[in-house]
């Protein structure tokens, strides 16, 4: 059976099966560009269901999976996290002052999220835009990591809290519960291969940027004064690499580098060594420590190279006029009498 074939039997096989549950066909958008075609199943009236990925599902069958294996594995799956929402789960998740206390945030790409984006309240860093999680680890069973909910704009309706105020109150939480940490980049690698401090963080030019335990911290560039504390660290201007979602690098503006060379570097690792769910961006940013401007590489170098040109242009200005001022100046003639005298 084709792909349309299989959607139509394996819903109505599942509600033949479930005939208390509300199955939908959705296109289900997930951050970091996992989108997929799915099936959500729900009880009548409950806020929260089960999301079957149907394009997977499908995968199997063309492999070979026997599709009465395949409908019997998706029940089962309704049936085990059906019963996995924790009581009082959806209760907490409705209350806004419980909500606010577990806020965090996280940073990613705008390219790849594009269609998901719309659905969920942002705020905008040039090309990433940061959004906001409900932490949910400790009200549910995981394996130690985190575990969080996305909030959603139909959320954050239903809370009736404007998105300057969630922005406000998650950045506080995040950064009260994970504060940033900057640190040298061999510092970081000292740390890995046992290098001791002094030896391993000598002038670095170099540092990483995180939250404290490094899972999701590229945000902490959002939290509050880290822009300031990081020129401080890197004492002046910097650029700031995306590596990941888990962290940045800050590489000190020496006034020699070229955006552009670490844009390509960035790519090429991006492409080679960093996961599609785990990058950011191939570009580049620049903090302006005087200006207290943060934003993409290329757009501060069209800002200051105009500054500069500007300045150039008055230098020469005063570099010619001081040059005609020391040109030799032609004698003045002597006046001729206004009257004449004679003996």
């Amino acid at each position: 059976m084709d792909y349309n074939e299989f959607l139509l039997k394996a819903q109505y096989d599942l509600a033949t099966a479930m005939p208390e549950a509300v199955i939908s066909r959705e296109q289900i958008s997930k951050l970091q560009g996992e989108s997929y075609e799915g099936f959500t199943v729900r009880s009548e009236g409950s806020m929260t269901g089960v999301v079957l990925n149907m394009k997977a599902m499908y995968e199997r069958l063309e492999g070979g999976t026997d599709y009465n294996q395949i409908l019997s594995d998706m029940l089962d799956i309704v049936d085990d996290n059906s019963t996995s929402v924790p009581h009082g789960i959806v209760d907490f998740l409705s209350d806004y002052s419980q909500v606010k206390e577990n806020l965090t945030v996280d940073l990613v790409g705008q390219a790849q999220n594009e269609d998901r984006l719309s659905d969920i309240p942002h705020y905008d860093m040039e090309d990433l835009s940061l959004i906001y999680r409900v932490d949910v680890s400790d009200r549910v069973e995981n394996d130690g990591g985190r575990a969080t909910v996305l909030v959603t704009n139909q959320m954050l309706e239903r809370y009736g809290v404007t998105p300057e105020q969630l922005h406000q109150d998650a950045l506080k939480n995040a950064s009260d519960r994970e504060p940033f940490m900057i640190s040298g980049m061999g510092m970081v690698l000292g740390g890995l291969i046992g290098m001791p401090q002094s030896k391993a963080d000598e002038e670095p030019s170099l540092f990483v940027a995180s939250n404290a335990n490094m899972m999701f911290g590229a945000s902490a560039i959002a939290y509050p004064g880290f822009m300031d504390k990081a020129a401080e660290k890197v004492q002046g201007d910097f650029y700031v690499l995306p590596s990941s979602v888990h962290e940045v690098l800050l590489l000190k503006d020496n006034g020699k580098t070229d955006y552009r060379d670490l844009e390509a570097m960035v790519s090429d690792i991006n492409m080679a060594q960093v996961a599609p769910e785990e990058r950011l961006s191939d570009r580049v940013y620049h903090y302006d420590s005087r200006e207290k401007v943060f934003e993409l590489a290329e757009k501060y170098e069209a800002r200051t190279q105009g500054r500069e040109e500007h300045r150039h242009s008055v230098l020469d200005d005063l570099k010619s006029f001081g040059e005609k001022a020391d040109c030799p100046r032609p004698e003045k003639a002597k006046p001729a009498p206004a009257y004449g005298m004679s003996l």
